[in-house]
């Protein structure tokens, strides 16, 4: 949590660096979004800026519950904590948030097989050679050289 809290402070999440524990799940969680969406290819700017928010709210969501969790008391003066306010607040925005990004899984853009094969066969034929490829390529220029040579 302290890290976190520093982080938070110190850093703006975009920035954060991808290889602590907290850039790896925040990495992973928007990789997952976006699969959830159906792939990269078929998210649109607007979805992206969403699940990014999304992921930084999560973050910060989380950070509230771990530091509320830790409290010895939720209740002061007759009253609950107001991080514990502010921290349902995140998680009713993070949950409206995630609606909008669409709660339903969607499926991939998959090729048929057919145009799979077709486009591998493509990409697999042999290149001609650019004389034709019915003998010796050789320039004229070269081969009389080489046969002055000797």
């Amino acid at each position: 949590m302290k890290m976190l809290r520093r982080v938070l402070r110190s850093v703006p999440i975009d920035l954060l660096d991808k290889r602590s524990a907290i850039g790896v799940a925040a990495r992973k969680r928007r990789e997952e979004l976006i699969d959830h969406c159906g792939g990269a290819e078929a998210v649109s700017p607007a979805q992206v800026i969403l699940i990014d928010t999304a992921v930084k709210t999560e973050l910060i969501v989380r950070a509230a519950e771990d530091y509320i969790l830790r409290q010895e008391t939720l209740v002061v003066d007759h009253g609950l904590l107001p991080v514990v306010m502010q921290r349902q607040q995140l998680a009713d925005s993070l949950c409206r948030m995630l609606e909008k990004i669409g709660l339903d899984r969607k499926a991939r853009e998959v090729t048929s097989l057919h145009d799979y094969l077709a486009e591998r066969s493509k990409q697999t034929e042999p290149v001609q050679p650019a004389g034709g490829g019915g003998g010796d390529e050789t320039v004229p220029e070269m081969r009389h050289n080489a046969s002055e040579s000797r």
